[in-house]
């Protein structure tokens, strides 16, 4: 599966799922609005991957829509939102909670699964008898773990996409579609203008520092080492 990014506005949808029997199945995530929390965007993935998992039957293409508002209310996107919830943090573990303070069983799926607190708020109040949470602003005493985690903005930091050395490339061009196209040139499978065309800009910006960035070398640089 490969994960895309994109500018998809503030207001604009959490995410994209596509598949089909030629190109595989593919997730674009929003680099904006709610998105930009690492916790909404880890959530987001996982979304994301339902619909590629149980909404995809390979005998016709999908393409999905996602977003935070008015999605919610739709029967598909619940169970999109109770799959993800279930990946990040077992429900197991939201069982073992029952017979927490309401911040202590907060603070384990926030700072210990990555979910944020929305999603650990609702998944608390639909799993167990006694937890319910505030829907507005969170409880002072989990006030500090609302903000994610350093460990979880590093493992949901888009690679290869803000340090994109190119800052004319589109976001979608950049990490994993960039790289790929950067080793077919590197190994001279495509000419120079058919890998600035993948990334997006012109041949006259300077490619090679996108090799670089993937460290890769320039083409025919591995000929001439060993002529």
């Amino acid at each position: 599966m490969g994960v895309l990014y994109a500018d998809l506005g503030s207001d604009g949808p959490a995410g994209l799922g596509f598949a089909d029997e030629l190109r595989g199945p593919a997730v674009v995530l929003n680099t904006r609005g709610k998105n930009t929390n690492a916790l909404v965007r880890r959530f987001s993935l996982a979304h994301e991957l339902c619909h590629l998992v149980t909404d995809w039957n390979r005998m016709q293409p999908l393409a999905s829509v996602s977003g935070f508002l008015e999605d919610a209310v739709r029967p598909v996107e619940q169970r999109a939102n109770a799959f993800a919830v279930r990946l990040l943090c077992p429900e197991s573990t939201v069982r073992l909670t029952e017979k927490m303070r309401e911040e202590d069983a907060a603070r384990v799926l926030i700072e210990e699964h990555g979910l944020h607190y929305q999603a650990a708020r609702l998944y608390l109040e639909n799993e167990t008898a006694t937890i319910r949470l505030p829907v507005g602003r969170p409880p002072a005493e989990i006030q500090g773990v609302i903000s994610p985690h350093p460990r979880w903005v590093e493992a949901e930091q888009a690679r290869g996409i803000e340090d994109f050395p190119i800052r004319m490339a589109p976001l979608e061009r950049r990490g994993v579609a960039a790289q790929v196209a950067a080793a077919a040139y590197s190994r001279g499978i495509v000419p120079r203008d058919a890998f600035a065309r993948y990334l997006g800009i012109a041949p006259t910006e300077s490619l090679e520092d996108v090799l670089g960035f993937f460290g890769l070398d320039p083409p025919g640089s591995a000929q001439e080492r060993g002529a």
